[in-house]
């Protein structure tokens, strides 16, 4: 009987450890993509999805950045395109492109058009490389392969004011 009771709490406390460890790494792992030909992260948890580019609808008087309105199982997303906003290359549709819904807990409605995603990326075996003038660039972190990676805020990037701001003056 004791031994039963071992195992089943073995079972318990091994459920938790595998529990635990796959929480961290779910919140530690971050989504790797391409826009303006850098090479970016974004924590999963400011990813509501990530989509084929769909059809959009082109908005009048907005700054270049602003690629327009999509329609996405009947919610309307404002795509902004990442790397035109970032004064880099702006997106070339490929097959590659994506669109990354931003969670609605941190600006509802919105989307990111990027150029390829890269894959799921432990933090680990990154290290620092330099500061981003922009706020919503957290970091800029270089890999094993000397690679550089911008560390993309979500959340400092919908308080930008040129973000939600995409009318012509």
């Amino acid at each position: 009987m004791a031994q039963r009771t071992n195992l089943r709490e073995f079972q318990e406390r091994l459920t938790r450890r595998l529990t635990h460890a796959d929480s961290h790494q779910a919140s530690t792992a971050r989504l790797g993509f391409l826009a303006g030909g850098k090479h970016w992260l974004v924590d999963l948890d400011s990813i509501e999805e990530v989509l084929p580019v769909p059809p959009m609808d082109n908005v009048p008087l907005t700054r270049p950045w602003y690629v327009g309105v999509s329609n996405v199982r009947g919610t309307l997303y404002s795509v902004i395109d990442l790397g035109a906003f970032a004064d880099l290359a702006g997106a070339e549709l490929t097959r590659a492109s994506r669109i990354m819904l931003l969670k609605d807990t941190l600006i509802a409605g919105s989307a990111l058009l990027v150029d390829a995603i890269a894959g799921l990326r432990s933090p680990d075996g990154y290290r620092p490389e330099a500061q981003s003038e922009h706020a919503w660039i957290r970091d800029i972190l270089v890999d094993e392969d000397q690679v550089a990676w911008h560390a993309l805020d979500v959340k400092a990037l919908t308080r930008e004011h040129a973000f939600i701001e995409v009318g012509l003056h």
